[in-house]
């Protein structure tokens, strides 16, 4: 076990050097791998992710502890998933789930491993490794202005979306005032409902957890917003702000039902082989399909033809 809060800088750099050359497998290694980039500015060249490997192979639970339970009949305990793992000393109990979340992961590679070379599909699996890695070092950061655009803000008009960038700005300090997880202080969905109560004259005094101090500083926070000109609101946007084609509902259906039945006919999660967004692309431009489709995946919708 490495503490990253215990060890010294130095020694954690060399540990950090050292996973350069590496093979390294994670499960769901999207946020570990952005984590990665954002802290040490770089990534492994071959990450590898057993729940890639569980969802090429059919499974339909693909989270790790229910592959655990699936392949080694063991069921782990989640109690905690949402410690506090700021906290030093850590407890007993949570080095244990530290230690059960690694344990069986190179057991399980064996297993998915067999599998895949088995069904034939290693090289797709390495290919979809690939195209993940990759899309993170692509991956554009948020912009910091849009940092407060957080999951559900959509849902809200201009006034809410004022109490949500005021209220998550609020929730930003309360978390360095208390040397918490953010998390911890609020919810994102408390501060989503806040802020369409707030929007609709709805009376805040405070919040469940929060004490009298923090109360004060949430009521100034949106007194904040209160005082502001309509015009100061966030504007109200859509996605990314461009405008959505429209879709050639012939040759979408006809994709949909060619991506259906060639999924059925191998036992996997039709959106693994094509997304909805990517069979909109394709019924508009076929001649994409190299842009958006991995060649494992153009080769069952388009036949060997498409390599």
């Amino acid at each position: 076990m490495i503490d990253p809060l215990k060890i010294d800088e130095g020694s954690f750099s060399r540990f950090i050097e050292f996973l350069r050359d590496l093979e390294i497998w994670f499960h769901g290694a999207d946020f570990d791998m952005t984590l990665l980039l954002r802290a040490y500015g770089f990534l492994p060249e071959r990450i590898l992710d057993t729940q890639i490997a569980s969802r090429l192979i059919g499974h339909e639970r693909f989270g790790l502890a229910n592959l655990i339970e699936d392949y080694f009949g063991v069921t782990l305990s989640k109690s905690s998933q949402k410690a506090d793992w700021g906290s030093r000393p850590l407890k007993e109990k949570m080095l244990k789930y530290a230690y059960d979340d690694v344990r069986y992961l190179l057991p399980l590679v064996d297993r998915l491993s067999e599998k895949l070379h088995r069904l034939g599909r290693w090289e797709w699996f390495e290919e979809w490794c690939r195209f993940a890695r990759g899309a993170v070092l692509a991956r554009k950061e948020r912009p910091t202005e849009d940092v407060w655009r957080i999951s559900g803000w959509g849902k809200l008009e201009r006034e809410g979306l004022a109490y949500l960038r005021e209220l998550w700005y609020w929730r930003d300090r309360e978390s360095e005032i208390l040397d918490r997880p953010s998390f911890r202080v609020m919810s994102n969905q408390m501060l989503i409902d806040l802020s369409a109560a707030a929007a609709v004259g709805e009376e805040i005094r405070g919040a469940k957890g929060l004490r009298p101090a923090q109360c004060e500083r949430l009521r100034a926070a949106i007194r904040n917003v209160q005082e502001l000109k309509r015009e100061d609101w966030p504007a109200k946007r859509v996605g990314t702000g461009k405008p959505r084609e429209d879709v050639n509902q012939v040759a979408f259906e006809a994709l949909r039902r060619r991506r259906d039945a060639e999924a059925g006919q191998i036992g996997i999660d039709p959106t693994i082989l094509a997304t909805r967004s990517v069979l909109e692309v394709l019924a508009n431009d076929p001649a994409k399909a190299d842009e958006v489709l991995m060649r494992w995946q153009r080769s069952l919708l388009f036949g060997k033809s498409a390599d």
